[in-house]
């Protein structure tokens, strides 16, 4: 039976031209730009436009910050009666030879402000005799750096000359000023050039912090007069401390 030989022919024919064009359809139909996609639409990598590989974090338990720990505004810093707000603060005091007769109950104060900061708050002391003698930073007001503090301040003896000199308290404001205060406490006679003040307001100002001058009871009105502009033009304060105003 030809006709049936024939018709088994056509449609093998028919089907394999079936099977080509629907692979055609399918490479056109399946090119998108320059990536090509499978039959199960993975996505393959091109040389153009690579596809990132995406991953899965695991799951977390959500965190909780904690606030850092900000020092008070109303640190205290009390010498003699007169109290300042601190937190960072440097001592400056004046321990030459015309210090000897008030040396001691000085040290006693100076032992009892350390005492009564916090550790929130930040000191140091410069001695200054003939030279500015004084630390490379600030401590922390702890138990420890307190008695530390006030072994350094038990060892001090008044000794040397500076009176009417100016390199030894220019070095010992420009050491304070290295410490970084935003306040200094500087305990003299004020028997020191008369060009200091101009320095002290100088560098003060441009490291903006505040000087506090204590005229420390053998100041006369000369030096206290030149104490008193550096407080003035510091935004610091003056204090005066008379003979009535120690316990020895």
């Amino acid at each position: 039976m030809p006709s049936t030989s024939n018709e088994v022919r056509m449609r093998l024919w028919l089907t394999g031209l079936a099977s080509c064009i629907l692979g055609v359809a399918t490479l056109t139909f399946g090119q998108a730009g320059d990536r090509v996609f499978r039959i199960t639409g993975a996505p393959v990598a091109t040389t153009s436009r690579p596809v990132a590989a995406t991953t899965t974090k695991p799951a977390t338990a959500p965190t909780t910050a904690t606030a850092p720990a900000t020092a008070p505004a109303n640190a205290k810093v009390s010498m003699f009666g007169h109290t300042i707000d601190a937190t960072r603060v440097v001592f400056i005091v004046d321990c030459s030879g015309s210090m000897l007769d008030g040396i001691d109950p000085l040290k006693k104060e100076c032992i009892r402000a350390v005492n009564a900061l916090t550790p929130v708050q930040q000191v140091a002391f410069v001695w200054c005799r003939e030279e500015a003698v004084g630390p490379k930073e600030m401590v922390r007001a702890t138990g420890i750096n307190r008695q530390a503090l006030t072994d350094e301040i038990n060892k001090q003896l008044a000794m040397g000359k500076n009176d009417d000199e100016f390199a030894p308290f220019a070095a010992a404001i420009d050491h304070a000023a290295k410490l970084r205060p935003d306040h200094v406490i500087l305990i003299t006679d004020g028997r020191f050039n008369k060009q200091l003040p101009d320095y002290v307001i100088k560098v003060a100002t441009r490291q903006k912090f505040a000087v506090h001058p204590i005229a420390y009871l053998f100041f006369t009105p000369e030096t206290e007069a030149r104490l008193k502009r550096i407080a003035e033009e510091t935004r610091g304060t003056l204090m005066r401390v008379n003979e009535k105003d120690i316990v020895r």
